[in-house]
């Protein structure tokens, strides 16, 4: 890649609107559902989560009969389908054809003009933009239609197809690098999983109740004001929430959701300051394994011992009426090194996902924009061998 010193448009590259460069852009719709015959078609009939999710075939089905009865149109394969209504700025390529419910719109760019992938990156890029114009409206429901997007979303592009295709395969190569280390870490969460299952499951053997092991104490208050920058992790109910100068507890140690998410069990292996909505472990037993004990109480799922009403609590003394076998520390230390090995695994996937997810963001700004540019023929080259 050849680096872009200058701030202006590079040479061989235009700025466009967005209605100046497709063919066609539509919303979706929904038909009545008083005729059941609308919804057992074969047609898919994608939603917002569908296209978090990347499932484009949907277990949604219209008829054309439905298709026919509502503002829905039916999208050919590789139209570029963006959310404008709830959830705005959700986009993805249709990978087959399909209809979508409204508030989300189909795009068709002009084939002489804009490469449908391009434009699918050109959309991720200014889809936050494009939720403040949505929230910005004033309305209760915040949604930026057709029309207008075809106003407002101005980008510069490449106005050779095969510089925006080379940009697109860059940018693609990077997404399904993303995507199959999210499928090894799936993997790798469900071997551990399953680990847990088989070393953490109680036997038939000797039982003992929690509270005679264990207490659960109070955290204390601490507000994000009165936190200072510093190198303590602070915790809430569901996990870190952010940094402090001074800590409560010293580490390694375990942190359960209190109030809110209860029962979320959290690990710290440095000292950390728990927050009153939460509850910290401190051993009765001193030869339990602290890291076992952690995992086994994840393993309990403590949720499901919610004793509020209202807003979801966790009591302890619940929690310490709760009998569990308490294996050897031998034991403990050999199920605990396991699962920890397997932890260490998942970490170090996700630090990878996440090194390469800035890595794509900071490509994004820079060929999206031709602040870099690529080598069209040695890049396209290269997608054809790997094809």
């Amino acid at each position: 890649m050849k680096q872009q010193t200058q701030n202006k448009i590079p040479e061989g590259w235009e700025v466009v609107k967005l209605g100046g460069v497709i063919e066609d852009i539509g919303d979706g719709g929904t038909p009545s559902t008083k005729n059941k015959n609308y919804f057992n078609g074969e047609i898919p009939w994608v939603n917002i989560e569908d296209i978090k999710k990347e499932i484009y075939d949907t277990k949604r089905k219209l008829s054309k009969e439905g298709l026919q009865s509502c503002s829905a149109k039916l999208w050919d394969t590789g139209t570029v389908i963006f959310s404008f209504g709830a959830s705005i700025g959700e986009v993805g390529i249709a990978k087959i054809k399909l209809c979508t419910k409204q508030g989300i719109a189909g795009i068709i760019p002009k084939k002489e003009e804009l490469d449908n992938e391009f434009l699918y990156y050109v959309l991720l890029k200014v889809s936050p933009k494009i939720k403040q114009i949505g929230n910005s409206m004033g309305s209760t429901i915040k949604e930026v239609r057709p029309p207008l997007l075809k106003k407002v979303i101005e980008f510069p592009k490449p106005k050779s197809l095969e510089e925006q295709r080379a940009i697109s395969l860059i940018l693609s190569t990077a997404d399904k690098t993303i995507e199959k280390l999210e499928q090894e870490i799936k993997i790798t969460e469900k071997l551990k999983r399953g680990m847990m299952k088989k070393l953490l499951s109680d036997r038939k053997n000797t039982k003992d109740k929690i509270g005679n092991k264990l207490i659960l104490k109070y955290g204390e208050g601490l507000t994000g004001r009165e936190r200072l920058e510093g190198e303590y992790g602070v915790y809430g109910s569901n996990g870190l929430v952010g940094k402090h100068d001074k800590f409560l507890v010293k580490g390694p140690g375990i942190i359960v959701g209190r109030k809110g998410s209860i029962g979320e069990v959290v690990w710290s292996e440095e000292n950390f300051w728990p927050i009153d909505t939460t509850y910290y472990v401190n051993l009765l037993d001193k030869t339990i394994n602290l890291r076992w004990l952690y995992y086994k109480l994840d393993f309990m799922k403590l949720k499901r011992l919610n004793s509020a009403t209202g807003t979801p609590g966790l009591n302890r003394d619940v929690v310490y009426s709760q009998e569990i076998t308490f294996p050897d520390p031998k034991e403990q230390q050999y199920i605990a090194s396991i699962l920890r090995t397997i932890d260490s695994k998942i970490s170090l996937q996700k630090q990878r996902k996440g090194k390469l997810e800035r890595i794509k963001k900071g490509l994004m700004n820079e060929l999206l924009t031709g602040k870099k540019r690529v080598n069209v023929e040695k890049v396209l080259a290269l997608g054809e061998k790997n094809e």
